[in-house]
């Protein structure tokens, strides 16, 4: 979790949108019971739901920033998408988003690369880090 508190330091009006396809219940659950609510209480999670559409569909991702700011349109500069399988960066290349691939969840990195993320790692130190470098960037 040192990762997420460095996140939260470095951009204090960070908001972190999860969205699984997981179902939502569950997911909401999980999220709350962890140190993630805490260390970015502005949040929001979005897990599968009878009806509406899951990833690799973007908008998925889309219903997410909608419910987290109603009305809100999601700004495919600042937006990251970070995830471990397939579904996760086919929705991002959908938004025009960079995509961060994950090798240590669903996917392996042959599975991931194939996908064209924008990087590829091994560890969440290296996503903190790509994170905060491309937001930097991005604010100059």
């Amino acid at each position: 979790m040192d990762g997420l508190h460095k996140l939260q330091a470095t951009f204090p009006n960070a908001q972190l949108i999860i969205c699984t396809n997981k179902p939502q219940d569950l997911a909401r659950s999980l999220v709350e019971k962890s140190d993630l609510a805490k260390i970015f209480p502005r949040h929001a999670v979005t897990g599968a739901v009878t009806g509406s559409p899951q990833k690799p569909d973007p908008n998925h991702i889309l219903r997410a920033v909608d419910e987290f700011v109603r009305g809100a349109m999601l700004d495919p500069e600042r937006t990251i998408v970070v995830g471990d399988g397939a579904n996760d960066i086919i929705a991002a290349h959908e938004l025009n988003c960079r995509s961060i691939a994950v090798t240590y969840g669903f996917s392996d990195a042959a599975v991931l690369s194939s996908f064209r993320p924008t990087a590829v790692v091994d560890t969440f130190d290296e996503v903190v880090k790509l994170i905060i470098d491309w937001i930097k960037a991005t604010d100059k």
